[in-house]
């Protein structure tokens, strides 16, 4: 299993909107808004590292709102 939290940074006032689209991605088991530097936070738990990074690049990334991603990787 392979587990990471992603902070994001997005276009001002579509949070909520984000949020709703992210949260339809399986593997998203955790999603909330926050307020400071990142505007949406959430975790990913899948299989492998390829599956991961598939994931952020391409559901994630691949959002024309979301502006910056910062991911951690968690090692158990």
């Amino acid at each position: 299993m392979v587990t990471a939290f992603v902070l994001s940074r997005c276009e001002p006032g579509f949070e909520e909107q984000i949020k709703q689209e992210i949260s339809l991605i399986p593997e998203v088991t955790d999603i909330d808004i926050t307020y400071g530097s990142y505007d949406i936070v959430f975790r990913i738990e899948t299989t492998n590292k390829k599956s991961l990074v598939d994931i952020i690049l391409n559901d994630i990334r691949g959002n024309s709102k979301i502006k910056e991603t910062q991911t951690l990787p968690i090692f158990l």
